[in-house]
């Protein structure tokens, strides 16, 4: 191990210490805490920052990466003592290293949830398990991109796994671990 640039996020840190997300694009890291995110510029090898999440600042998201896109969602946030889930999916341009204003026109056919896991296998990405109001869920679920005339869409699939959260996942020769 080496240190290779001071990573910046200092100023977020207070309120978001932990359940960040991050992606790979095109080269560059990409990495969030609450509604900050910073890109590692692979080429220039320094940090730089990102325009501000336009979602709801959070915890716990998940993130899948298809071509230049980057899908950004799920998570919650700490309002009190309560904690606020989402269900929204927002979108990370890898060529112009900005957001789109608004998000998926759908959202995610779940619970929301928190600490989620996401993986993109051959053309679809899937999104599943995951922690709400306290329980571990096991639902998962695939997004074609191509689904609904270019929108996107979420197809319910069955995981023969236990209910959790806090997963992580990864591919191996076309084969998805969780």
């Amino acid at each position: 191990w080496y240190e290779d640039g001071d990573f910046g996020m200092g100023s977020c840190l207070s309120k978001y210490k932990n359940g960040g997300v991050s992606f790979e694009i095109g080269g560059d890291i990409v990495v969030g805490m609450g509604d900050n995110f910073l890109r590692f510029d692979g080429n220039e090898a320094q940090w730089k920052v990102v325009d501000k999440f336009p979602g709801k600042a959070r915890k716990g998201a998940v993130a899948f990466v298809m071509e230049d896109k980057a899908y950004v969602g799920l998570g919650y946030s700490v309002e009190g003592k309560d904690k606020v889930y989402y269900s929204d999916f927002w979108v990370y341009d890898g060529k112009t290293h900005s957001w789109e204003i608004e998000p998926l026109s759908f959202s995610f056919p779940g619970k929301p949830r928190g600490h989620a896991v996401a993986f993109t296998l051959g053309s679809f990405a899937y999104v599943g398990t995951g922690e709400y109001d306290g329980y571990s869920l096991k639902d998962f679920y695939k997004f074609d991109p191509d689904a609904n005339g270019g929108k996107g869409g979420w197809e319910d699939i069955s995981f023969s796994g236990d209910a959790r959260y806090g997963a992580v996942a990864f591919v191996v020769n076309n084969a998805a671990y969780v």
